[in-house]
């Protein structure tokens, strides 16, 4: 129905034909494609794979190319990148979002402020090349914003709380002493968190704890 000011111009005709079911999944795998571009980490390639894995022939010769698809996911990914000002100094306000993940901040006045994310719960020993090969798995890029980068850190954070739950719940093989004892000075060290001044210092000390 079309109007103008108070008056009806044009009424909705009477549709004698059948709906077009196939432009109906056509939809849903554009909007698969968006809620993979925007809440996965998953590369540009991989997104559009995932989305049009179960279409049918017929859906796939209605959907766009391969690269109009691809470019919706990057154009999906830059629009949610810059809902936010993206910092470009340490001087930011951290979401409220990503609070839960913030172990220690030294404040935004801080010059050489200093952020520790993480969970208190899940500390364990990792190395920096380990860090560094994970995060590019994370990210799928050397370089991400900032706001990707928290949300890539809160999600890696979530699944190692699974990997952790997993662990309590299916523990098959008794670890060795030597892992038990490293466990307890872990256990041991993390309480004493909270009260720790230097938290850089607090934590090379835990990434550089061992048993012998």
């Amino acid at each position: 129905m079309q109007t103008e000011g108070d008056s009806v111009t044009k009424e909705p005709g009477v549709h004698t034909h059948s709906g077009d079911p196939v432009t109906a999944q056509v939809q849903q795998v554009v909007s698969t494609l968006h809620s993979f571009a925007e809440d996965s980490s998953d590369s540009v390639r991989n997104c559009v794979a995932n989305s049009v894995t179960s279409a049918t022939c017929d859906v796939m010769q209605r959907l766009p190319s391969k690269s109009s698809l691809e470019r919706s996911v990057r154009r999906k990914r830059q629009r949610t990148d810059n809902a936010r000002e993206i910092p470009h100094t340490r001087n930011f306000d951290i979401p409220p979002e990503y609070q839960e993940i913030i172990l220690h901040d030294s404040g935004v006045d801080d010059v050489d402020r200093i952020i520790c994310m993480g969970d208190i719960n899940i500390v364990t020993n990792l190395s920096g090349n380990r860090f560094h090969n994970a995060l590019k798995s994370v990210y799928m890029c050397a370089h991400p914003t900032m706001w990707k980068f928290l949300k890539g850190i809160a999600r890696d954070i979530a699944v190692q709380r699974l990997v952790h739950q997993n662990a309590l719940v299916h523990r098959r093989d008794a670890p060795t002493n030597k892992y038990i004892k490293l466990a307890q000075r872990l256990a041991t060290k993390i309480k004493m968190y909270r009260a720790e001044v230097d938290k850089l210092l607090y934590l090379r000390a835990v990434a550089n704890m061992q048993v012998v």
